[in-house]
Parts: C-alpha cells; sequence; structure tokens
C-alpha cells in the first residue's frame, strides 16, 4: 500500500453501508490528521525568452516548496494547451542537486530527480529553464502558462500551483 506524503489539506472520506436492496443503512465520515492533499507552491518566477506565436518560448521557472523534495522526486510542468512540445525539450538546471532525466507527453513536461543527489529542503530555491517549448501558433492571452506540481516518484502530488497569465504576440 502507498501512502501519500503529509501535505497541504486533509482528505475526507466516507463509507456508506448498503442493504440488501442497495438502501442506505448508514454513513460514516472520517477526516484524519494526516493532510494528504497538495499544498501550494511558492513561485519565485516565470518568464519565456520570447512572446512572439510559434516561436520557441523558452521557459524558466523559478519556486521554493514548502516540504523537502526526495531525490527521487519529480517536478511535473503541465503546460496550456496551445504551447507545443513537437520536439524534445532540453532541461537546463539553473540549482541542482544531482541529476535529472526529463520526459514529455502531449503538453506536459516531468523533470525527475535520478535520486544520486541529496533530499532538498523545504523552503529552498529550485530554478529550471527549458528550450523547445514553442509558444502558441497564434496570439492572445493565456490565462495560464500551466500548472507546477512536485510529485514523489509514485505520482503523489505534493504542492502545486497554477502558473501566471502570459501573451503572445504575432
Amino acid at each position: 500500500m502507498l501512502v501519500p506524503p503529509a501535505s497541504g489539506i486533509p482528505d475526507t472520506y466516507s463509507v456508506q453501508l448498503l442493504g440488501d436492496s442497495n438502501s442506505l443503512l448508514d454513513t460514516v465520515t472520517a477526516q484524519p490528521v494526516t493532510a494528504t492533499q497538495p499544498g501550494v507552491l511558492h513561485v519565485g518566477y516565470v518568464g519565456m525568452q520570447s512572446h512572439r506565436a510559434a516561436q520557441d518560448g523558452g521557459l524558466l521557472v523559478s519556486f521554493s516548496a514548502g516540504l523537502a523534495i526526495p531525490a527521487n522526486g519529480e517536478y511535473l510542468l503541465q503546460l496550456h494547451a496551445s504551447f507545443n512540445l513537437t520536439s524534445s525539450v532540453e532541461l537546463h538546471m539553473l540549482t541542482s542537486s544531482g541529476g535529472y532525466t526529463t520526459s514529455q507527453a502531449n503538453n506536459a513536461v516531468k523533470i525527475k530527480r535520478t535520486g544520486d543527489g541529496a533530499i532538498i529542503p523545504a523552503g529552498s530555491t529550485i530554478a529550471f529553464w527549458l528550450r523547445n517549448v514553442w509558444n502558441p501558433a497564434s496570439e492572445g492571452v493565456l490565462n495560464s502558462v500551466g500548472v507546477l506540481k512536485t510529485t514523489t516518484a509514485e505520482a503523489f502530488v505534493f504542492e502545486q500551483v497554477a502558473l501566471d497569465t502570459t501573451t503572445v504576440y504575432s
């Protein structure tokens, strides 16, 4: 059994006892002391090298996590659906502790710590630069660049935050 990390706010669990004809006999609701919902990441900076439509925008992100990130933890960046990740995204870690690998699918980039670094303590600044993040093909205002999450290797979310609004020009 995998147990999620303690972070954010507690979950509430309900169990219903049903009779033979699926009639409700009783309901029990519990809220464990351990918080299992994601907390909120603290974003330091989100910026793009270019705001031109259909160009490599390049994306710089810095944040500090409220919880320690394990040596095999992950950062997951789910970009707005208008961004294009058809080419291989290049990662440049600006702060590091150990090695990292990247993978991508649809509009998500996963940055995985390879387990050879130390635990990153709560409150530490983490910064990275991504190349080959192509801006939307047409101009306009995006209500959010996307969502950034820190997760365990088992994909439990520690913390998450929606990233700021940005404008793309033609």
